[in-house]
């Protein structure tokens, strides 16, 4: 669970998301604006629901926890893994909403209306990536070394307006504090935008899909 002060159900501040997965059903549930309510259970705002046995993205048009309908889950940092070593998949990033195109590019399903339509903005769901030529600091942690190779390897989409140039991971104490001096030292100029349509231009591509034909 993160963020949200405001208790009031009908003024929902912050994402204060809780991310819930049944392992007996193998379901994903990401909630949004959630708090308990007593005895009563839970008051919630918004809820999205994935089925972990499917590829199917969530329907066009519609949103999730995440703006561009994202599942959060598979795209946040996991300490663990980067503690490992390697990170095997994409990570989620944010940037204001005001820098966003109100349009999405798949694998996102949603947009956001706080953009512009400036072909000078990303749109919603646009993978990024360090560039080939960044050089990974030899100095750098293990887990600020994991990081780096996964955004050069495979990248981070834009999930959500939020705080400029920020990559959600979850909370535990394990996380090496040099990451966070560490993984600032990147520029914004050291990624690059990433063009998928030699993916979406593939035979057997199905936009409605989050597989990837071969």
């Amino acid at each position: 669970m993160e963020g949200g002060i405001n208790t009031d159900p009908a003024q929902p501040y912050g994402d204060h998301h809780l991310l819930i997965v049944d392992q007996d059903q193998c379901r994903l549930w990401e909630l949004y604006h959630v708090y308990p309510n007593g005895s009563q259970g839970w008051d919630i705002f918004g809820s999205s629901s994935w089925d972990l046995q499917s590829t199917a993205l969530r329907p066009a048009g519609w949103t999730s926890s995440d703006a561009a309908g994202f599942p959060i889950l598979p795209l946040l940092l996991k300490q663990a893994k980067a503690a490992s070593g390697a990170i095997h998949h994409a990570l989620r990033f944010t940037i204001l909403s005001s820098h966003i195109r109100n349009t999405y590019v798949w694998p996102a399903r949603h947009l956001t209306s706080n953009g512009t339509s400036s072909l000078n903005l990303p749109p919603m769901g646009q993978l990024f990536r360090l560039k080939a030529s960044y050089v990974i600091p030899a100095g750098d942690s293990v887990q600020s070394k994991a990081i780096l190779q996964a955004l050069k390897t495979y990248g981070m989409y834009i999930a959500d307006g939020g705080s400029n140039l920020f990559v959600q991971g979850e909370p535990s104490a394990a996380w090496d504090d040099t990451i966070f001096t560490q993984l600032h030292a990147v520029q914004t100029s050291d990624f690059e935008a990433v063009d998928i349509t030699a993916v979406t231009s593939r035979a057997g591509f199905d936009v409605d899909s989050a597989a990837v034909p071969p």
